[in-house]
């Protein structure tokens, strides 16, 4: 994000594990889990706050960008 001058307000996190979810919280962004991904089944419900975007298949990203 500094090196491309990204805003954290301004920057989402596409990942599918708990991984992904512990390092856009760490960066301060939005992060946007893919239930179809390997690793979403790992994630534990407990540690979701209701901040999370969802993704049922890639092309659902830019509804929600938009």
């Amino acid at each position: 994000m500094k090196q491309h001058r990204a805003e954290a307000r301004r920057t989402i996190l596409v990942g599918d594990s708990e991984v992904d979810l512990a390092t856009a919280r760490a960066g301060g962004v939005r992060v946007c889990l893919a239930r179809y991904g390997f690793g979403f089944i790992r994630i534990d419900p407990a540690t979701l706050d209701g901040r999370e975007w969802y993704l049922d298949q890639p092309q659902d990203l830019l509804g929600l960008l938009q």
